[in-house]
């Protein structure tokens, strides 16, 4: 069962150096304005294949529902065969190479995939280290 977030409190922002919240900024982070439920899912990610892309191995990406990409986009897609991946879309002459965001590994190639949808946004959390 899904339930409602009722959102995180927004107070301002921050950078690396030194700065003073302010909590009378007011106002909530609503996930539902920035990803709304009816266009939008997530999905763990379950490998390091799009580390170079800043998303990595238990991460949650945020995927807007669309069917078409442009070249270089980070999607969603599903091959012919069944198969969903996460990787670069980049459409080329017969064919589609689904690209890893990881030099150490292969690209894959097919003649058909649909997109699924287009990663918009990834959510991860942090640990200490000394945990």
């Amino acid at each position: 069962e899904f339930k409602e977030s009722q959102g995180l409190p927004f107070l301002g922002q921050v950078s690396s150096g030194l700065t003073e919240l302010d909590a009378d900024v007011g106002g909530q982070l609503c996930w539902e304005e920035l990803f709304p439920r009816q266009t939008s899912f997530a999905l763990r990610v379950t490998d390091d294949s799009m580390v170079e892309a800043q998303i990595n191995d238990g991460d949650y990406v945020i995927v807007r529902k669309q069917e078409t990409a442009n070249s270089g986009d980070v999607v969603v897609a599903q091959t012919s065969a069944g198969e969903t991946t996460l990787k670069y879309w980049f459409p080329e002459q017969g064919r589609i190479r689904l690209q890893p965001g990881n030099s150490s590994m292969q690209a894959i190639y097919v003649d058909e995939a649909a997109v699924m949808g287009v990663v918009v946004g990834v959510i991860r959390t942090v640990t200490s280290p000394s945990n």
